[in-house]
């Protein structure tokens, strides 16, 4: 299957889909294989969790017009309307997203009975390293190397604590909403999606009650 590309804006307006009947949130942080992961949500069947809070995203499609009478809750059902499938929703956000957009009734609207999956790096040293990088290189791919200070001297110590401080936020924040909020998330690490990716795309299906495209 072709990598998944996020759809163009003008489609906000120009589907029609049945009513939304499930919810996949997929809660991430940096540099934790979710664009990998999402793809391969999306090629067994599922809807493709698009980053629908990124401010970029969200200030585009203000000014776009396609969200007549701009708000948040109009924009979550413009959202259910033309990015769901078969009656199932799902996005990608990262705690930085949902503390500048969700953190209201539109948020409790969309996590309310939704299943949630949370996305974490096993090593977490690696991840705040592979985020300074992304950071410094502007390149966003999972595939982007891993460097250390020592092999990259453009990867400044200044560079390497706003990644680790931006990382554990991240994280703190996550277990700080799900505890308060009572959400117990699936917990998904870059160790369990090398190993058997499969494995972990078939566990989530069953939990929304959906069949997995084998093909």
């Amino acid at each position: 299957m072709l990598p998944f590309q996020d759809e163009p804006l003008t489609t906000l307006a120009q589907q029609n889909a049945p009513p939304v009947t499930q919810k996949l949130l997929i809660c991430s942080a940096p540099r934790t294989m979710s664009t990998t992961f999402c793809a391969y949500l999306s090629a067994a069947g599922l809807a493709y969790p698009e980053e629908h809070f990124g401010t970029g995203r969200v200030n585009l499609v203000k000014t776009s017009g396609v969200v007549p009478h701009w708000s948040l809750p109009a924009y979550l059902d413009v959202l259910y309307n033309a990015r769901s499938r078969d009656g199932l929703f799902a996005s990608k956000i990262q705690f930085r997203q949902f503390e500048m957009f969700l953190t209201n009734d539109t948020g409790q609207r969309l996590f309310h009975d939704a299943v949630v999956v949370k996305l974490c790096r096993s090593d977490v040293r690696a991840q705040f390293v592979s985020e300074a990088t992304a950071t410094t290189y502007d390149h966003w791919s999972d595939t982007t190397p891993t460097r250390t200070v020592a092999d990259d001297p453009q990867n400044t110590s200044l560079n390497i604590r706003s990644s680790l401080r931006r990382c554990l936020e991240n994280e703190a924040g996550w277990h700080a909403f799900f505890g308060l909020s009572g959400i117990v998330p699936m917990l998904v690490t870059d160790q369990m999606m090398i190993e058997d990716m499969a494995g972990v795309i078939r566990r989530i299906a069953q939990r929304l009650g959906r069949p997995v495209d084998e093909d």
